[in-house]
């Protein structure tokens, strides 16, 4: 959850860790390993364009639509174009896959262009998938 909430609110490695410290109290090797995964994906250009600061972003925006609240990990409205991004630290599972393309739908009746769902898996290593 640590990890999760950390990634979700990153611009960058440095910034991310300077919040979380502030909030939480980390064992360094705690610090450490969250370091490298926010570098690891930071680093990873597939996961990088989620976090170019040119774009607009929303981190967990609440979304009520017929009658369904739903929380995506992150929007990003760029270039004509919405990106609904979900991070995940476990194995891929089909009930994945249907959450985003929900977002997906959600967000295009609101009347975002273009929306595409994305899911980050974060370990064992950082894995990009384009799901809708």
């Amino acid at each position: 959850r640590v990890l999760h909430r950390a990634v979700v609110h990153a611009d960058d490695a440095a910034d991310a860790m300077r919040r979380f410290a502030a909030r939480q109290s980390l064992a360094d090797d705690e610090r450490r390993r969250l370091e490298q995964l926010l570098q690891g994906v930071l680093a990873n250009p597939d996961a990088a364009r989620f976090f170019d600061s040119r774009y607009d972003a929303r981190n967990e925006c609440e979304i009520m639509i017929d009658g369904l609240q739903m929380r995506p990990d992150r929007v990003v409205m760029a270039d004509g174009q919405t990106w609904v991004v979900d991070f995940k630290t476990g194995h891929p599972m089909p009930k994945y896959e249907e959450q985003l393309r929900q977002y997906c739908q959600a967000i295009g009746r609101m009347g975002y262009p273009d929306p595409s769902g994305y899911i980050i898996y974060l370990q064992p290593e950082v894995k990009v998938v384009r799901m809708c």
